[in-house]
Parts: structure tokens; sequence; C-alpha cells
């Protein structure tokens, strides 16, 4: 894998320090990262639920097409957080990452959407995606699977509509900055506005080479560098900064 969350290996928080350093962290493994420092076992306190990419309900994936809305068991308090978060959005990855939060007066690294910057912000389940992989038009919905999918009526669409930004930017955009997962999320090759490429899962979650995403399991099985939706396995590359940013509006 290119990166991962490992558990029972690490007390290092990456960009955990509210000055954007690194801090270590007292997890519940030892002190060590562990599957219930971010997962509520029997379902208590956890996030609101949304609509991700996954929907494994057989052991040969037989059902992968349907949508399946649920919390992941992921808790309203991951990690050390003192405070509950309700939504999984960028509020949640900052319950750790506090260092990497904009709005909190430290300006360090690429701005990101959260309750520091906006007093509604957007989320997992509700951010500005494309009508269409074809469109340059925005409307609210899930980064996950459609049902049902406006531009087309039919249900259970995977997309990658929501890894895309229009530029000049829609009404949608104003005053609001991506969210994590628009840059940190299961690998896959993206395209640009106007020609989003398919989300294509054929097979059980990583048998197929080809599918895009391959894996839809993120953290835990994300290919990419830093855990980046586009990047190498080894380094990071112009062409996630071109899923927002074109050209002609670069240096």
């Amino acid at each position: 894998m290119g990166a991962e969350h490992s558990i029972n290996a690490t007390n290092v928080v990456p960009g955990g320090d509210p000055s954007g350093g690194s801090a270590t962290v007292a997890f519940s493994e030892s002190g060590l990262l562990g599957c219930g420092d971010c997962h509520s076992v029997h379902g208590n306190n956890t996030v609101v639920r949304f609509a991700g990419e996954r929907a494994r309900n057989s052991s040969n994936d037989t059902f992968r097409n349907y949508e399946l809305r649920s919390t992941r068991l992921l808790k309203t308090r991951p990690g050390a957080a003192t405070t509950s978060v309700a939504e999984y959005g960028s509020d949640w990855c900052l319950s750790c990452h506090r260092g990497r939060a904009s709005g909190s007066g430290v300006v360090h690294n690429h701005p990101v959407e959260s309750s520091l910057t906006t007093v509604a912000p957007y989320v997992y389940d509700r951010v500005p995606r494309m009508y269409s992989n074809s469109s340059t038009t925005q409307v609210l919905g899930t980064m996950g699977r459609l049902s049902p999918d406006p531009a087309t009526g039919l249900t259970r669409v995977r997309h990658n509509r929501a890894f895309v930004m229009p530029w000049p930017r829609t009404s949608l955009q104003a005053g609001h900055y991506p969210i994590c997962m628009q840059c940190h999320e299961d690998t896959r090759f993206v395209g640009e506005v106007g020609a989003v490429a398919s989300s294509t899962v054929s097979a059980a979650n990583g048998t197929a080479v080809a599918d895009n995403p391959r894996f839809q399991n993120f953290p835990h099985e994300t290919l990419g560098y830093r855990m980046l939706v586009e990047s190498t396995t080894t380094a990071f590359t112009d062409d996630l900064c071109q899923n927002c940013h074109s050209v002609a509006q670069l240096p």
C-alpha cells in the first residue's frame, strides 16, 4: 500500500499538534492506535449515517452495486478528541489532525472546510459535486454512491464527481473550502471538469486491478502517497491540483 492507518503500530499523529507539527497521543492499545480509537464496536455515539463508496454485503460482493448508508461505526469522538462531531467530514478528521485546521489563526496548509471556517460546513454526504460526468455545473450531494442520480434518474450510481471543482467557482463554492476527503480518499483516476472519469467497480474489493477506485475502504486500503486521491506511491503530483485549479489560473 502507498499509505495506511496502521493499528497497534504508532502513537504519532501527523499534524496532530495545533501548531502544525506531529503530536504523540496516548491511544487505546497500550498507547498505540487501535481500531477502537475510531470505531465504536456496538454503535454507541456514532456519526450520522452516510453513503460511502463500498457496499460489500456478502463474501463475494454480490450486492456491491447497492447503496449502503451506514455510520461505518465511526465514533463522534475519535482518538483523543474532547468534543463530539456529528457528521463525517473535515471536523471529524481534525479531531486528531488538529494542526491541519484552517480558521484557527495559524495558516500553514491548504485551506480546508470546517466549523472553524463556516457555520454550516460541507461534509462527506453534503458537498458540491458535478451534476454529471460531462457537466460544468454543480449540485449538493454525497461523495459516495448516488441514489438516485439527478442527472439520469438511475439509482446506485458510483461517481468521482465531487473530486473536481470548476473555474470560475460556482455559487455553491462561495465562502467554502474543500473538505479533507476531496484530496485524501481511496486512490483513483478522477479526470477533470467536463470529463470526470467514471467510477467502476466490477469485482470484490481490490480484486480487479483496473477498477476505479480499486479499493473502497479509505483509509485502510488507499494506495496513494500520503493518502492522496491522485498521486504516485512515492510522490505528490500536479494532477491532483489540476482537479480544482485550471492551468490558466495557476502562476
